[in-house]
């Protein structure tokens, strides 16, 4: 619902509010808490997690928790579930939480947006009879189904997390979206901006119970808000957490010296009696295990430079504007084991890769996805979408090495539940494309008309797209691409299918962006010249277009 870069902005204040107020308390010998606002509150019920991210022996991690005295978990609700799924795929989380109700525990569902609409709402009503605490994030991508879920069962709707303002929290108040939010007080602004969503969230009648699968700082100033807040349902703790366990012996406590302070005590941990936070880091073992510790790296690279190792995969889905630059950018990241994906219009595209990077494996790809920036920031996709994923030939590579890096790359397509087929050559789909972008892009931006207006506008402009596409297959099947002529006609069938839209191209010649005239047009061109071959009107438009970038490159000052 928010940018990555709100998050990592946000997260920031929090970090620097919480330590502030940590240091008053300390100063002015004061918790945080204001005992005024709930003089009775003494302790606060928790849960934590069972099953991992992926859900799994949730009984036996039940009883466990029964046993450490808790009286409420959370687990995940399902795995990814397809658009419109089996209905009997909903049934094995539906025995997830007898089983776990038959424990005698209360139980979250987090629904972690693997759910799309349809499916999320039959999850809700086959959930209902059994009565879970909550469901979380039951469509997180999709703000105005929340409502007409919510007005659709009785469970309680609890999300926030990936809110991190009262602003951003507002609308779901006002249309009674939410009925438990869950504010991360690690990227919401801290103490100071939680409070503040806890009181807004407290006018409409809305609980809060704060998200927090993180360290004994985040959960300390968590237990601070909730503790001043009327109300405070239930607040998240990690101790035991799969992120915690994976990590090998670092827990919640681990860093604290004085662990106890969150001892559990039938499903509650009291409230912290010490100044500030009320709890006491052991700085010194910070100190060692972050020197015994690989360095944490953001994900988010400015340039591949960056990178502390060579990637196993480096996709290039970048405009193929200059393929030469873009093969050099990627160098530092390119090792022996690395393999290069190119998903990018046009033809050609691999040539620079395989001149800078001799042996590397190419995995070269070519997609059909609709699409419209009705205005900046924002892109409509149609229903059309389709990948074709092959091996560009490696004459000084290793061929079963290539197939194998194939096969790693199509098990993370298909985990991603992409759209895809591997074929055996994939020029063949690559020239295929070109035809149709040599067509499409180029007179949708030279006449700003969608292809349906072209095709219209005069008894001329059909008759000279099938010329034009005639001159690209005649090119491929000199450089032994074998196309046939009917690829015109079907070509223009499925452009006639699709709604009226624009191209590509189009789209950056309109906001003054350079387009891929090389890729696109001026490679059939070459190569057509190369081979003799009558290439007359695709090179006018070549020719027009080279001119036009020129100009839109300039303005850029490139």
């Amino acid at each position: 619902m928010v940018s990555p870069a709100a998050d990592q902005f946000m997260s920031a204040i929090s970090g620097i509010d919480i330590a502030l107020w940590d240091l008053k308390g300390d100063y002015r010998h004061l918790a945080i808490k204001q005992p005024e606002a709930n003089k009775n509150r003494s302790q606060l019920e928790v849960y934590c997690w069972i099953g991992g991210d992926r859900p799994s022996d949730i009984e036996a991690a039940a009883k466990k928790r029964v046993e450490q005295g808790l009286t409420c978990v959370k687990m995940n609700a399902t795995e990814d579930l397809d658009w419109i799924d089996s209905p009997s795929a909903l049934d094995s989380t539906v025995e997830r939480l007898k089983q776990v109700k038959a424990l005698g525990l209360d139980a979250g569902l987090d629904f972690h947006g693997r759910c799309h609409k349809a499916m999320a709402k039959q999850l809700a009503r086959a959930l209902e009879p059994h009565r879970p605490l909550f469901i979380e994030e039951p469509v997180v991508e999709h703000p105005e189904a929340i409502k007409k879920l919510s007005d659709q069962t009785v469970i309680p709707i609890a999300f926030g997390e990936r809110l991190y303002t009262r602003w951003d929290i507002k609308r779901f108040l006002e249309d009674s979206s939410v009925d438990v939010l869950q504010p991360d007080i690690a990227h919401a602004g801290g103490i100071s901006e939680t409070k503040r969503i806890a009181t807004m969230a407290e006018a409409y009648d809305v609980a809060i119970a704060p998200h927090c699968p993180l360290g004994p700082v985040a959960f300390a100033a968590s237990v601070q808000v909730a503790l001043s807040s009327p109300n405070f349902a239930i607040l998240e703790m990690s101790l035991g957490m799969h992120y915690n366990t994976e990590a090998g012996d670092i827990d919640l406590l681990t860093y604290l010296k004085n662990p106890s302070v969150f001892d559990l005590e039938g499903g509650h941990v009291k409230a912290p009696t010490g100044y500030g936070l009320g709890i006491e880091i052991d700085e010194e073992m910070v100190a060692r295990i972050a020197k015994e510790t690989e360095p944490w790296q953001s994900i988010v690279l400015r340039s591949v430079a960056e990178a502390r190792q060579e990637f196993d995969f480096i996709i290039c889905t970048n405009k193929a504007v200059d393929q030469a630059s873009t093969a050099a950018d990627i160098a530092p990241g390119v090792g022996d084991n690395t393999s290069i994906v190119i998903i990018q219009n046009g033809v050609g595209n691999e040539d620079a890769f395989r001149e800078k990077f001799p042996s590397a494996t190419i995995i070269s790809c070519v997609t059909w996805v609709g699409a419209r920036q009705p205005e900046p920031g924002f892109i409509n996709h149609t229903t059309s979408e389709d990948m074709q994923v092959g091996l560009y030939p490696n004459k000084a590579g290793d061929a079963s090495r290539d197939t194998q890096r194939l096969s790693q790359f199509e098990s993370l397509l298909s985990i991603g539940k992409t759209i895809f087929q591997i074929v055996p050559n994939i020029q063949v789909q690559r020239w295929e494309k070109v035809v149709w972008n040599a067509a499409w892009n180029s007179l949708t931006a030279l006449t700003l008309m969608d292809m349906h207006a072209w095709l219209s506008s005069s008894d001329l402009s059909t008759p000279m797209t099938r010329k034009l596409m005639k001159e690209v297959i005649d090119v491929a099947n000199a450089l032994g691409v074998p196309l046939g002529y009917e690829l015109i006609d079907r070509l223009l069938e499925k452009i006639l299918a699709m709604p009226p839209i624009g191209s590509s191209m189009r789209t950056d010649y309109e906001n003054g962006k350079p387009m891929e005239v090389e890729v696109i047009l001026g490679y059939p061109v070459w190569k057509g010249k190369e081979f003799g071959i009558d290439v007359a009107t695709i090179e006018t438009l070549y020719i027009i277009l080279l001119a036009i970038n020129k100009r839109l490159i300039s303005a850029q000052g490139k």
